[in-house]
């Protein structure tokens, strides 16, 4: 590793620290002895063991790391990755990640600040080749400080503030009650949606997997939101989509193990009326991202964000005041797709969730999804995790709404109109 170091907290640092937002990785092994192997690996390698975070900095802090056995009454990934966040979410200024293990299954529950969704497949992938070595720093590489140089002479307070107002908005019906509220005791409630990729709207034989699948994502979000509030608002269409900012680096820099929160969003919006088709809307949505990849607006995200915490002197004050307002109570669309985990021997399946407490206010319908690729046994399937807040939309509410989004993926045509994507999409939430 590379010499410990003692770092500021940057802007989406801050955020992830406060909002205790935290990833589950799951995985399965062939055998206890490559399970053993593993877990020595990632008890060598990961930096999450051995950081801890204070209110204003990272720094690095050797630990005796705790060793959890996951119980055997839980027989999935998914349960498993539940039962680690619950019980073993450790505090911050110790420690950002814990780890549980029984002879197959290795769980790692990792705080968001050390570990992105594109980072949790890369360790995966890493466990899949144990020869492979790899090294990390001992503190992560924050994409604010990577890029300042652009940021830096983004204008403060620029045109990005304001385009998250084009995106979808859920308000629930009626507000949740207390009651509802504190069913939720550990973590935000969340659901799944895990199928076959050839299931899929676009899947194809020939290249093995969906064309278009953000189209499919954002179209599918985007007019479950229609139906459910019975009507097209077409001034507030869109997704705010998380970006991998690895993706505009060159192949060198991709590898750099210290990118472990790489991320940004980029709200991702269009216009339709009621008599284009899905396809039309979903091209005019992939045009808007592409248009907002030449303008850099993942990087005038960053600089927004940067703005709010250092240089708006009343942003807790306006934060204060929002409590109050309506707009508050409604959820923010948000997708997030990771992409594909390609696993092979010794790993015969994997696991990846996101989870925050339940006192935190989570502003956001999130879906975030990725593609198990098990290349040992040649199949495909994928994943979707549905989560949203208690207080913000009420469970019956977003079962109707994972159901919704389900049947968008799947089998809700491309050539229907909006219109009676709507009307169609409002018989399945009605069911």
């Amino acid at each position: 590793m590379i010499r410990p170091k003692l770092k500021h907290l940057e802007p989406l640092d801050y955020i992830f620290q406060s909002i205790k937002c935290f990833l589950q990785i799951g995985i399965e092994f062939e055998t206890p002895k490559d399970t053993e192997i593993a877990t020595n690996e990632l008890l060598k390698i990961f930096n999450g063991f051995h950081i801890a975070c204070g209110d204003y900095f990272l720094y690095s802090k050797k630990n005796d790391v705790v060793i959890h056995k996951i119980p055997e009454n839980l027989k999935t990934l998914q349960d498993a990755s539940d039962w680690i966040y619950d019980y073993h979410t450790q505090d911050l200024r110790e420690i950002l990640a814990s780890i549980a293990v029984d002879d197959n299954r290795i769980l790692l529950n990792t705080s968001h600040i050390c570990c992105d969704g594109n980072f949790a497949i890369r360790l995966i992938e890493h466990l899949c080749n144990p020869t492979e070595t790899l090294k990390m720093s001992y503190l992560p590489q924050n994409a604010t400080n990577f890029f300042w140089k652009e940021i830096s002479k983004i204008p403060s307070f620029n045109s990005f503030n304001n385009d998250n107002n084009f995106v979808t908005t859920i308000l629930s019906k009626k507000s949740p009650s207390n009651l509802e509220v504190s069913a939720f005791k550990k973590r935000i409630p969340h659901d799944f949606i895990i199928l076959p990729v050839d299931s899929l709207k676009g899947y194809d034989y020939t290249i093995k997997r969906p064309k278009n699948l953000s189209e499919s994502i954002w179209t599918s979000l985007t007019l479950s939101n229609s139906a459910f509030e019975q009507k097209l608002d077409k001034d507030h269409f869109g997704v705010s989509t998380v970006f991998d900012l690895r993706r505009i680096l060159n192949e060198s820099q991709r590898n750099d193990f210290s990118l472990q929160n790489f991320i940004t969003s980029i709200p991702v919006n269009c216009s339709p009326e009621y008599e284009m088709t899905v396809d039309t809307v979903g091209k005019l949505m992939r045009q808007n991202f592409q248009m907002r990849l030449k303008r850099k607006d993942y990087l005038a995200n960053l600089k927004a964000i940067y703005d709010a915490f250092y240089q708006n002197e009343n942003f807790e004050k306006d934060q204060e005041l929002e409590k109050n307002d309506e707009l508050n109570h409604q959820s923010m669309l948000e997708m997030s797709n990771l992409g594909e985990i390609k696993i092979q021997s010794p790993i015969k399946d994997a696991f990846i969730s996101l989870l925050c407490p339940p006192d935190f206010d989570f502003d956001t319908v999130s879906f975030l999804c990725f593609t198990i690729n098990n290349l040992t046994k040649n199949e495909k399937k994928f994943v979707g995790e549905f989560q949203f807040s208690p207080q913000r939309l009420r469970l019956e509410e977003a079962k109707m709404f994972k159901k919704s989004i389900q049947f968008g993926l799947t089998h809700l045509s491309n050539q229907l109109t909006v219109h009676e994507a709507i009307n169609k999409l409002q018989e399945i939430q009605s069911k």
